[in-house]
């Protein structure tokens, strides 16, 4: 009957290591790199506004620009037809950050790819149709075959549905 008692007290010690193992990763490890990349995204670190009401008047809400300002063009699309190396570059046209979350870029095919949580703050960023980590001004589409072809045509979608843009490539 002893032994159990003594089993319970080393279940309890080892529950405790692990919590504390997780405690001091997540301080250590995850805590920073998420606050690397809200920091990266330009949006506020340390809020939480779902449990702070005071601080979600704080976050402004994103808005389109308007529909007669050109805020994205079609750079260009690089090694076509070859999935490792096929690339649309697009740059960002005008003065201001653009959130670009829920916007679109499609082809004639139906094939879309839809932007993650993003402002842009400028410059340029770079849709690989092939796999790969997402990494300003990288972005990868995960497609598994070349997207792009000679005489296509490039659409850029933003968020309520509004073409912003279209090019057709040479």
């Amino acid at each position: 009957m002893k032994q159990f008692p003594r089993s319970v007290l080393f279940l309890l010690l080892n529950i405790l290591v692990t919590i504390a193992t997780v405690a001091i990763l997540w301080l250590a490890w995850i805590k920073p790199q998420q606050e690397a990349l809200l920091k990266e995204l330009g949006l506020p670190v340390g809020v939480n506004p779902g449990l702070n009401p005071s601080s979600a008047e704080s976050i402004p809400t994103p808005t389109l620009p308007p529909l007669d300002q050109v805020v994205l063009e079609v750079k260009s699309v690089t090694g076509m037809g070859e999935l490792s190396l096929e690339t649309l570059v697009l740059e960002r046209v005008g003065e201001g950050d653009v959130w670009l979350a829920g916007w679109q870029v499609t082809d004639e095919d139906g094939n879309l790819y839809q932007f993650p949580e993003l402002l842009l703050q400028g410059g340029t960023i770079r849709l690989h149709s092939g796999a790969g980590r997402n990494t300003l001004p990288d972005l990868y589409w995960g497609l598994t075959a070349p997207v792009w072809e000679s005489g296509e045509t490039v659409t850029v979608i933003d968020s309520a549905g509004n073409v912003r843009t279209r090019a057709q490539l040479p």
